[in-house]
């Protein structure tokens, strides 16, 4: 199936529209936006079911999320050097290399695994010394204690993840979050409300509950990565004495996947920080300013994850041209993603705004909240086409090889631009969560303008005669 994958040669575009590209980026990416809307899926059920249980167990699960989320996030986008170079060997033909990405990458999120759960440990402590009470403190603590036990599961599954959709194979990833997401429902139904003779543990059960399906995600897609029909080709399995640290070329050989995924991991540190900043203004202009932003916000998150799906899929476009040394394919596939991409939020945008009443109205019964929240939702339409538009070019960025260029694009136009921009008009000028948005807008926007004109470079570099290349990082 891989083989017969491969992106075509650039000198076709003139048999007519670029339709064949345009069916395998779309190929890739349902799956993928799928797999990545399971993970906001199941973060919402628990949400949900525990907000039902009890208001009090609520806030600790927020408290121990809070501690939890940014440490997995920031762990996922260290490990994308994984898709970047398993796409670019790929992309070369060379099967073996891509499996030895995978191989380093296996204990490389191992070790990042270990470590997020060491700090999840003191979640207590840490809650403690942010200023919440002690029994918050304590609750919330629990929470991250029960999150550390899956957290390294769920690292070694996006590696697996990584290594299939690089290779085009998305569906296993698709289908394994769909089946975790009805058995985190079903277990949390057991656990969190203690049915069929089981403990009642309300927050910490839905955590519990969120571990054991990360161990079911990581040994589903081990099993399918071990059992694929050509793993000889990729020389995929357990041979740990070929794997990163104490394999050949030991830590070095990881050295390219460690670097880009470093540079990945700060861009989504530096995007996550902001937003959460954003986050606190809305709760220095109140409860009702705090909780119609957190609607948009959310609404803007849903729409991401679709954004996330193609940029991904571009991504992988984009790295197999590049692993070819195909200049012409890897722009065919860059500017097909960002049209793609900017048509898709477009229409998301204009049907945010059309049903704004409505959607505000299905969050909340409170008539007061659905009125603050509706304004706010048809301006997030704006801000979504911006984000989304960023999105696919820092990604295209990435799996061109670019790997602290894009991340200090970010620096500036997420603290530089967005989070001031956000309290100045929100907070300073006293605009309320039209002023958040406004700030959360322009800041988008400002990354999707620095990270086009870096792209653009990274292309005509990638097209340079060799010796030509003025392109600085």
């Amino acid at each position: 199936m891989a083989d017969s994958a491969r992106i075509e040669p650039a000198a076709e575009p003139e048999a007519g529209p670029a339709r064949g590209p345009l069916a395998l980026l779309f190929k890739l990416a349902w799956p993928t936006a799928l797999a990545r809307a399971g993970i906001l899926l199941m973060a919402l059920a628990d949400i949900v079911m525990v907000g039902r249980y009890d208001a009090q167990e609520l806030a600790y699960a927020s408290l121990g999320f809070s501690l939890f989320v940014p440490l997995l996030v920031t762990g996922i986008g260290l490990l994308m050097g994984v898709m970047i170079l398993s796409a670019q060997a790929f992309g070369a033909d060379d099967h073996q290399e891509a499996g030895a990405v995978w191989r380093r990458g296996m204990p490389w999120a191992l070790t990042l695994g270990a470590g997020a759960a060491v700090l999840c440990l003191f979640g207590e402590t840490w809650l403690t010394l942010i200023g919440h009470e002690p029994q918050l403190a304590k609750g919330g603590g629990q929470v991250a204690h029960m999150l550390s036990v899956g957290v390294a599961a769920q690292l070694l599954y996006v590696v697996c993840v990584f290594h299939l959709e690089a290779t085009r194979r998305p569906l296993p990833g698709m289908i394994a979050m769909v089946v975790a997401n009805v058995l985190n429902i079903a277990l949390n139904w057991v656990f969190i409300y203690g049915n069929l003779g089981a403990p009642e543990l309300g927050a910490v059960g839905s955590a519990m509950t969120t571990s054991i399906v990360r161990v079911f995600l990581l040994a589903t897609l081990l099993i399918v990565v071990l059992r694929l029909e050509n793993r000889q080709r990729y020389r995929i399995g357990l041979d740990w004495a070929n794997c990163g640290f104490w394999g050949p070329g030991g830590w070095r050989a990881g050295a390219r996947m460690r670097r880009l995924g470093g540079a990945a991991g700060a861009s989504i540190f530096f995007e996550t920080t902001a937003y959460a900043a954003v986050l606190q203004f809305a709760g220095y202009l109140g409860a009702g300013v705090l909780g119609a932003y957190a609607i948009a916000h959310n609404m803007e998150a849903t729409i991401f994850m679709v954004a996330l799906g193609l940029s991904a899929a571009t991504g992988v476009l984009v790295g197999n041209a590049a692993g070819a040394a195909n200049p012409a394919g890897a722009a065919q596939a860059a500017w097909l993603g960002l049209r793609v991409v900017l048509g898709v939020m477009v229409g998301s945008a204009l049907l945010i705004w059309a049903f704004s009443d409505w959607i505000a109205a299905g969050y909340t019964n409170d008539p007061t909240l659905a009125a603050r929240a509706a304004p706010l939702l048809a301006l997030i339409g704006v801000a979504i086409i911006f984000d989304g538009a960023q999105l696919v070019m820092g990604q295209v960025a990435r799996a061109l090889g670019d790997a602290w260029g894009a991340a200090k694009l970010y620096v500036i136009a997420f603290w530089g631009v967005l989070a001031p921009s956000a309290w100045l008009f929100g907070v300073y000028f006293e605009w309320g969560g039209q002023g958040l948005i406004l700030g959360v807008t322009l800041g988008c926007a400002t990354s999707f303008v620095m990270l086009w004109l870096r792209v653009r470079a990274l292309l005509a570099e990638m097209s340079a005669p060799p010796g030509k290349s003025e392109l600085t990082v």
